[in-house]
């Protein structure tokens, strides 16, 4: 897909079994999305079991923001993030635990430059 969001969700210890619960339904929801063609998410293995990377492609650049958060299920399901406090640091949909990159290949997937890792080994870039 052209456009992409590039997800790394810090999780609070202990939180993987109760993120693939939240996910599953969410995933769900990203399936009916018009504009979405590619939703993967996993667990990182890689020092952070309680970190969830994810991966969601879109045909358009404002398929992420019409139709995936104002859907009802991703508000209850986000309501039940923040009741079983699944993120380290603060909850809610602002928290500094969500960190989303929005990437699209015609602006240029390898050279945003916000990105201050672009050029490093383990960045967003290299997912």
């Amino acid at each position: 897909p052209p456009f992409f969001v590039v997800a790394r969700v810090v999780g609070r210890d202990g939180a993987f079994e109760l993120w693939k619960q939240r996910l599953v339904r969410l995933c769900e929801v990203s399936a009916t999305e018009p504009l979405g063609n590619t939703y993967y998410w996993g667990q990182d293995l890689d020092g952070e079991p309680d970190t969830l990377w994810g991966l969601e492609g879109y045909s358009h650049a404002v398929g992420f923001f019409i139709g995936h958060p104002s859907s009802q299920v991703f508000k209850e399901e986000m309501a039940l993030v923040d009741s079983d406090k699944l993120l380290r640091n603060e909850q809610g949909l602002a928290s500094k635990d969500y960190d989303l990159k929005h990437y699209d290949q015609v602006g240029g997937y390898l050279t945003r430059e916000d990105d201050e890792g672009k050029d490093g080994e383990n960045s967003f870039v290299v997912v």
